[in-house]
């Protein structure tokens, strides 16, 4: 079983660093006054596993009969919200033993809907209050249109807390026999950012040497990622920049995504706030030419480098 699944939080009270979120939700259960609801946050913060421990603590063993489980990514067009979630809402469920509880629609990955899908959504989310309650669950909360906005209690899901994190991984080493040295722990703990599902992959391939974390993290080797913080705390040249970001790209056969995404870590590690400015718009002119033309973004990237 994958590590992501085998350790997902079972209870409310498993999920890690959201104790804020956590303890609203309960008091939600006890009053038997469960809202329509919006988590957001950044990836692997527990905001699926929230939801799914809420539902097993709420319903019981007949949980997966009261809740439907659509992902925003795949099931995004208005079709869904006509068909699927509508068919869902407006049939009530009196055999399970749930019957006075209402049903959960939960919708991952919402910020991914369409607006029509998203406009239809807000007129479902009213007319079946009385029989189901929603969770959209996203990433960015600014790709959700006000009026569902409006409809929902919001909670944030903040990335997890390095002491929570590192007692968590001691934890899941301890009972898979596995030993990782300290420093690696506080490594790939700063590497995932605060993603602990990147975290338990990573342990799940059980070869903790420095130059397996930096290629898992940053797909390249230890001696390109030493290269580019070279690059960036010291003052070299444009021509010999652009130079080595060459030989660090032929080396490792990274794409210039996962470059830029080393730079930034770095960028931050460094607290280099005026680079990492540089860096974004040169990032969102990238990601604005659909990854294209990468070999000039290097050469961008290269002047960035040497001008900072």
């Amino acid at each position: 079983m994958p590590f992501t699944e085998k350790y997902r939080p079972k209870t409310l009270n498993d999920i890690l660093s959201q104790s804020s979120n956590i303890k609203i939700l309960y008091e939600c259960m006890k009053n038997e006054r469960l809202p329509h609801m919006l988590f957001y946050g950044p990836s692997g913060t527990g905001k699926t596993s929230s939801i799914m421990a809420l539902c097993k603590e709420y319903f019981g063993e007949h949980y997966k009969s009261m809740i439907l489980e659509l992902n925003g990514s795949d099931d995004r067009g208005i079709n869904v919200i006509r068909t699927q979630i509508k068919n869902f809402a407006k049939v009530k469920n009196l055999f399970c033993g749930c019957n006075d509880k209402p049903k959960i629609v939960i919708l991952d990955e919402a910020d991914s809907l369409t607006i029509d899908a998203q406009f239809a959504l807000r007129r479902v989310i009213e007319k079946y209050t009385s029989n189901v309650r929603f969770c959209l669950i996203c990433n960015y909360i600014n790709r959700v249109i006000p009026a569902v906005q409006s409809r929902c209690m919001i909670f944030k899901f903040p990335k997890l807390k390095m002491e929570n994190m590192i007692e968590r991984i001691e934890e899941i080493l301890s009972n898979e026999n596995l030993v990782m040295k300290k420093d690696s722990i506080m490594n790939i703990c700063r590497f995932a950012q605060g993603d602990f599902r990147k975290i338990l992959n990573f342990i799940q391939q059980k070869l903790f040497n420095d130059n397996f974390i930096i290629l898992y993290f940053f797909r390249m080797s230890l001696v390109d990622y030493k290269t580019c913080i070279n690059l960036l705390c010291e003052k070299v040249s444009f021509k010999k920049t652009l130079s080595k970001l060459q030989e660090v790209i032929l080396n490792s056969n990274i794409k210039f995504d996962d470059l830029l995404n080393c730079f930034t870590y770095i960028g931050f590690l460094e607290k280099d706030y005026d680079f990492l400015y540089n860096l974004s718009e040169l990032e969102f002119n990238f990601y604005s030419s659909n990854n294209s033309l990468s070999e000039i973004f290097v050469i961008c990237l290269a002047n960035v480098i040497s001008n900072k």
